[in-house]
């Protein structure tokens, strides 16, 4: 029988994998989202970005953070962020 503190660690070792992997199959997924509709928003004109800006702003204070317009709102920041500060999200940090 190991130790005790053997035993304790081996428990918070497989809790926290236990954790990050459920974590990790549930971003994934949304990740895969956001791409998609940056490829949607990247071919949006200022106008429609501003639009969908306004009406995204509505179905979270409706809906709350439910995926679908969380990805899309990610996607929108990463292009303004591009054409404002020249620079895009990488897909790591949105992590």
């Amino acid at each position: 029988q190991m130790p005790w503190f053997d035993r304790v660690g081996e428990r918070i070792r497989l809790t926290l994998a236990t954790r990050f992997s459920a974590q990790s199959a549930r971003v994934e997924p949304f990740l895969r989202r956001v791409e998609e509709e940056s490829a949607v928003i990247d071919a949006m004109s200022r106008e429609e970005m501003e639009r969908l800006q306004g009406t995204l702003a509505r179905q979270m204070r409706r809906q709350g953070f439910v995926d679908s317009p969380v990805a899309q709102t990610f996607a929108l920041i990463r292009r303004r962020s591009g054409d404002i500060l020249g620079m895009r999200h990488f897909p790591a940090q949105l992590r």
